[in-house]
């Protein structure tokens, strides 16, 4: 039965011989006999597997483990990744773990408990710095001892964002809770909310309950769920056959704190949390390129939105994206090179690509927009009276943007997905632009100088200065390239997807279906973003 709580912290310790066998890592008590493994020593994924049941949302093994029977001089432990936990080895597969007759102990385990005793700046509170101090002082150990060669502990955490969780509470300090706050964010927008639900509850142990932010993200998580109930349930009632309801109002939980003298989930509590959005319909010209006559042809169309007030009469328009499905891997024609037909084939699994509606801002977000939840205003590019698009910004500023616009609006802001920023764009389309196969300096922003020609400015140009797709978004080729919430590929966290290309590159690099990437801390002149947010439709107390 479990016996710890989320937010609670499982230490598992052992000092013993160590070894492999079939490709799998073994503790080999006293009475176990290398001769057979299986029967009497003791798997570390079977004890993993044990631990994770205990309900702590952390398990951390420490394993000095790596001698034969009466000295350490054997090898093979830390050949298995273990899922799921931080594991802290005395050494690698190959190496020795040393005891220390005058230390009283093993090089590694005395390292260990000086760290833990540390306090201050050095203090070891966090994995990875716990990692690094193992790194640095059990081979300086081993020189001052004499024990050659020197052994390496290696630390091991899944998933990696492991590494900046806190294992003491009471020592951590503020940048460490600001690390593992980047953290949630990250994974709340990657959609991986159990993940983020975990960091969060820690942020919140850490800070002895007295977060708001992570409060209100705990709210924001199980609105997401809610949502994803809704989405499913619809779903399925489609798949039957039933009918849907159809609504004209679209109505949200807010993300506040609730009220400790209402009952949790009753239906009071629900009405206070919960306000309207009235939509709105604009009509606008569409755009595209005869492929006969190589001239502009124009189509009416109307789109549906909402207007945020940010304050001085600075609006964030949202424009409605209607759901619906696209064929995303046509786009592999169009990869250039053979590690950009990769990246693709390794995002696209199926053929057609579903996507739910939701809510797309109408144009990047303007410098304005950003002054106004930020208060500052990195770019390189300013006017005064025009409103210039955002750049210069990082993925993680973009995705705090989102957080600090979420708190201002009371609804749920995010960086778009992928799979949505490309359907929203090609709205409708199967061409290389949403305004048809090739692309005018009359319908979007980039370098169209040529060789010999007179060099036209680079640099970028006001949001809305062209005309927008058939979804009634504007710019989404050319002018800033705009990050998406995801990693560009399932191996690391630290590049992230850019789409639609800037006023920086050729008109094939800003295609509805080009991708490319830039490292989550860069802050190019060139890299803006929008913002998405998607909202049930009918109210939360209708939802089981």
């Amino acid at each position: 039965q479990p016996f710890l709580e989320k937010g609670d912290n499982c230490w598992f310790f052992f000092a013993g011989h160590g070894g492999q066998h079939q490709n799998q890592d073994f503790l080999m008590p006293q009475d176990a006999s290398p001769r057979t493994v299986e029967r009497t020593a003791i798997a570390v994924n079977y004890i993993r597997e044990r631990l994770c049941r205990c309900g702590a949302d952390n398990v951390i093994l420490l394993l000095d483990a790596c001698r034969t029977q009466g000295a350490r001089d054997g090898g093979g432990m830390g050949v298995e990744t273990q899922p799921g936990i931080i594991t802290v080895s005395s050494c690698g597969p190959t190496e020795k773990s040393w005891e220390i007759e005058a230390l009283g102990h093993g090089a590694f385990t005395y390292a260990l408990l000086e760290a833990l005793r540390l306090s201050g700046e050095r203090n070891c509170a966090t994995v990875e710095r716990l990692g690094q101090y193992l790194r640095d002082r059990v081979p300086q150990l081993c020189g001052q001892h004499g024990k050659s060669p020197e052994q390496r502990p290696r630390i091991g955490a899944d998933p990696a964002e492991k590494l900046h969780f806190i294992l003491q509470p009471s020592r951590a300090t503020l940048a460490d809770i600001a690390l593992m706050k980047e953290d949630a964010y990250e994974a709340e927008v990657g959609g991986n909310l159990e993940l983020a639900e975990q960091i969060w509850i820690r942020v919140i142990v850490v800070a002895q309950g007295r977060d708001m932010k992570a409060l209100r993200a705990l709210q924001r998580i199980e609105k997401l769920r809610a949502e994803d109930c809704f989405q499913q349930r619809q779903t399925q009632a489609v798949y039957e056959g039933k009918t849907t309801i159809a609504e004209d109002t679209y109505i949200i939980a807010q993300t506040s704190v609730p009220d400790p003298h209402v009952p949790q989930g009753s239906v009071q509590e629900t009405r206070q949390n919960s306000f309207e959005i009235n939509l709105k319909t604009f009509n606008f010209e569409v755009a595209t390129i005869s492929q006969i006559t190589n001239s502009l042809v124009w189509e009416s169309k109307e789109a549906e939105y909402f207007e945020e007030d940010l304050g001085d009469g600075i609006m964030l328009k949202m424009t409605k994206v209607p759901s619906g499905s696209f064929f995303m891997n046509e786009q592999l024609g169009e990869a250039e090179t053979f590690l950009s037909y990769l990246n693709l084939l390794s995002i696209q699994q199926s053929n057609e690509c579903k996507v739910s509606e939701f809510f797309l801002s109408s144009f990047t977000v303007t410098q304005a927009q950003y002054k106004a939840i930020m208060e500052t205003n990195p770019s390189r590019f300013h006017h005064d009276s025009d409103p210039l698009p955002i750049e210069q910004i990082s993925w993680k500023e973009a995705v705090l943007f989102c957080e600090k616009l979420s708190e201002r609006t009371k609804h749920l802001y995010r960086l778009p997905k992928e799979l949505e920023w490309e359907y929203a764009c090609r709205a409708g389309t199967k061409t290389l632009f949403h305004c048809g196969d090739t692309l005018s300096t009359e319908l979007a922003n980039y370098n169209a100088s040529q060789p010999g020609k007179a060099q036209i400015p680079l640099k970028t140009s006001k949001v809305g200065s062209f005309s927008p797709n058939a979804f009634g978004l504007y710019d989404m080729h050319g002018n800033v390239w705009e990050w998406c919430a995801d990693s560009w590929s399932a191996k690391g966290q630290s590049l992230h997807v850019i789409r639609g290309g800037s006023w920086f590159n050729d008109a094939m690099q800003c295609r509805s279906g080009f991708r490319f990437h830039c490292s989550i801390n860069s802050r190019e002149p060139f890299v803006g973003f929008r913002v998405a947010c998607t909202i049930p439709k009918r109210p939360y107390e209708s939802i089981p």
